[in-house]
């Protein structure tokens, strides 16, 4: 290798490393899971509004609750999430003074969570994660 090719190949190779930084990688948004939910750290390329998270395809969110209140998290369709039913919510944790749970989002798509306690959802303790392609 001569003294060009090994200097664009160093060249390269720096360029690569420095997208590297800028590329987001999945990470873990902690989801403080209370009346309402809130995001205290929003990470880098991901964004949090009203009831809105929007995050990358191989994020988790870790919803977590300790604020003395009894709350619960389930999954649930667009139009259940709209109107607060539970019907055929998908518990994935019960209601109880203190929890947390970590969702994988692998693909694309909107997912709908919401608190069962009662009354809970009417007062604004929903969430809807919007997760795009790989950052």
């Amino acid at each position: 290798m001569g003294p060009k090719s090994f200097a664009l190949a160093l060249i390269g190779m720096l360029l690569i490393s420095q997208l590297d930084d800028v590329i987001a990688k999945p990470t873990t948004v902690k989801v403080t899971w209370a009346i309402p939910p809130s995001v205290p750290s929003v990470p880098a390329g991901r964004s949090f509004s009203g009831n809105t998270l929007t995050i990358c395809a191989g994020d988790k969110v870790a919803f977590a609750w300790n604020d003395g209140m009894a709350h619960g998290l389930g999954s649930t369709t667009a139009s259940k999430w709209a109107s607060c039913s539970l019907s055929g919510l998908k518990v994935l944790s019960p209601v109880k003074t203190t929890g947390s749970k970590v969702v994988t989002f692998a693909k694309p798509g909107t997912f709908y969570y919401l608190c069962q306690a009662p009354g809970h959802c009417l007062s604004g303790h929903k969430m809807k994660v919007v997760v795009g392609k790989a950052c």
